[in-house]
């Protein structure tokens, strides 16, 4: 089966994931196209790459040079208008891994209605984001999969300072969390750390200055390293695996846009346990009071963090259900795309 993959978000290829940390959506472009490749499928991806390439059998081709007069599959990645970028398609997919709410401009609401493509969607919060009117064509819930550095790690080996790891976007909740952090749980706890994971304020520590939206929280989490709190860049999936192995919990402070929540399904398929708040996608990534705790209120955020940074034997329990529970392969995802075809 010819598979063709079009995403116009910004410049990547099979390369980059081993050379920087990517976005989840641009990852899972990456591994998806992989994994239909290694099912022995031949794959394109049209996107903006710098120059053609050829990466694990997966073809790369600029956006400018994408010349396709047919495929069998056709996933265009978040926009509906790239699909027209073939003529003749056999099966259209768009495949949202983002809010739906773009999709109400009028040019992606007229290329769905035009190419009524089978709408792939992360769950239910994510649904949640997707115009009603769109609702009526063939859907199917696809999340995205676990990449295989996070299903492979190995056992977690928690430093001797308890470590709590951060991914959320600096925007999406990070400063309630890290005035929680200094309220409630740093006081109770002198000796933890609280890695927070973020290009945007891993830049503006090196000196390059954010843009004007992350100066407030950038001020304050450069006010919170006297509370044990640390700024890294985000790192390629081998080395964040690594590192989420070395940590007690990961503190999700969760947001009502959120529609997949991927880096918490890849802490969870290391065993590293969450605390979350009962927003957006949280819910759908965590098993609760097995894998992680969706806490109802600031007190039951922090005395949970608390109790997972302190108690050894809470953290190993849920850290062996949540590595149980694992997530779900990218080999096994790029199956349920190719059912779409059937």
């Amino acid at each position: 089966m010819l598979v063709t993959i079009a995403d116009r978000s910004f410049p990547f290829d099979g390369n980059t994931p081993a050379e920087t940390a990517l976005p989840p959506a641009q990852k899972g472009v990456v591994a998806l196209a992989e994994a239909l490749a290694a099912a022995g499928h031949t794959v394109r991806v049209f996107n903006n790459c710098e120059m053609s390439t050829v990466v694990r059998d997966v073809s790369w081709v600029p956006l400018e040079e994408a010349a396709a007069a047919s495929t069998d599959l056709c996933i265009a990645h978040q926009d509906p208008e790239l699909l027209d970028l073939v003529p003749d398609i056999k099966t259209r997919v768009l495949w949202m891994t983002g809010s739906g709410k773009p999709l109400v401009q009028p040019e992606r609401f007229a290329a769905s209605a035009r190419h009524r493509p089978v709408l792939v969607y992360q769950g239910e919060a994510h649904l949640a984001t997707i115009p009603d009117a769109l609702l009526a064509f063939d859907g199917a819930r696809i999340p995205n999969g676990v990449g295989e550095a996070f299903l492979t790690a190995e056992e977690s080996r928690p430093s001797v300072s308890p470590r709590a790891v951060v991914t959320t976007h600096p925007l999406l909740g990070l400063e309630w969390l890290i005035g929680l952090w200094r309220r409630r749980i740093h006081g109770r706890l002198p000796w933890a750390e609280l890695h927070v994971f973020s290009a945007a304020l891993h830049g503006a520590s090196e000196g390059r200055p954010p843009a004007r939206a992350y100066d407030r929280i950038h001020a304050i989490v450069t006010a919170a390293a006297k509370s044990g709190v640390h700024v890294h860049k985000p790192l390629p999936d081998a080395e964040m695996a690594e590192f989420l192995g070395t940590a007690r919990v990961h503190l999700y402070p969760s947001h009502e846009s959120e529609v997949s929540a991927m880096t918490l399904a890849e802490s969870q398929a290391v065993g590293l346990p969450a605390v979350a708040r009962p927003l957006g996608a949280a819910g759908e990534r965590i098993l609760d009071g097995k894998t992680g705790i969706l806490a109802k209120d600031d007190n039951a955020f922090a005395e949970m963090a608390i109790r997972l940074l302190d108690d050894q034997a809470t953290h190993a329990r849920m850290s062996e259900h949540a590595r149980e529970r694992g997530g779900q392969p990218w080999s096994a995802v790029a199956g349920e795309f190719e059912a779409l075809t059937r």
